[in-house]
Order: C-alpha cells, then structure tokens, then sequence
C-alpha cells in the first residue's frame, strides 16, 4: 500500500467518532482495533492521521498505545505499551541503558516518561533536554 493511504480509512472514521459525540472508551476501542487492523495490512496511518488528529487527546492517547514512539536525542530508544498480567504498563527503554522506567497505563503516566526520556537523553547521552510536546497525550493546545 502506498505511504499514508491508510489516512484515508482511518480519517473519516475518527472523524465520525467526534462528530458523533463517541465516548472517550469508544473511540479508543475502535480506533485502536482500525489501527491495529491497518497495521496488520501493512496500511501506514501513522504520519498524516497523526497530525489531523494531535490536538485531540484522546486520539493521541490512541496512537501512542497502539504504535508507541521511537525516541531520539543524542540517545536513542522507545516507549511503548506492553501487557502485563491482564493492564498494559508503559516501558521506557533506552538502547544503550536498557529499560530507563515504567509506568501504569494511564496518559500521565505515558507524558511523565516522556519527560523521563529528554531528562535521560541530556543527563546520559548530552541531549537539549527539550521535551518533544508532540509525543505528550495531555498537552496544552494553544489556538
């Protein structure tokens, strides 16, 4: 499939949800299982449908469940959601350093590790030590 088609699958489709009034446990259920779903099928949805829905949180929420994040800095390293006896917890890792934390399945669980990440990057690998806001799930959405 080509670069970013599965935008065109998953866009309406969230689309919908917020038009609708879904509930926030709806659109994760159904977002999550389309991404899923589109992963699966080898359709790229992550760059374009990212960006359409980042002020939505908890579409955001979404995305960062389902496919995580490739962290970068003058370290590299990940954070992603990963089953643990029936919950999920989140697991910060870093490539040199291995696992750096880990953290309840819930959004601010998720934006503390993030912050974790760029504290790391600066104090072990000499990073800005900037936080990377578009990673963050409960961000503030200036107009």
């Amino acid at each position: 499939m080509g670069l970013s088609s599965g935008s065109d699958i998953f866009n309406p489709v969230a689309s919908a949800l917020i038009d609708t009034y879904a509930p926030a446990h709806t659109i994760r259920a159904v977002l999550g299982t389309l991404l899923e779903k589109l992963r699966d099928a080898d359709w790229d949805t992550y760059d374009e449908s990212r960006e359409e829905f980042r002020d939505n949180p908890v579409i955001a929420e979404v995305f960062a469940r389902n496919l995580g994040h490739n962290l970068y800095g003058e370290g590299s390293g990940t954070l992603e959601s990963r089953p643990k006896g029936g919950n999920a917890v989140w697991v910060l890792r870093c490539t040199t350093h291995g696992v750096l934390g880990t953290g309840d399945d819930t959004a601010d669980e998720h934006d503390r590790l993030v912050r974790n990440w760029a504290n790391h990057d600066q104090e072990e690998h000499g990073g800005d030590g900037i936080v990377d806001t578009d990673l963050l799930i409960n961000r503030e959405v200036n107009g």
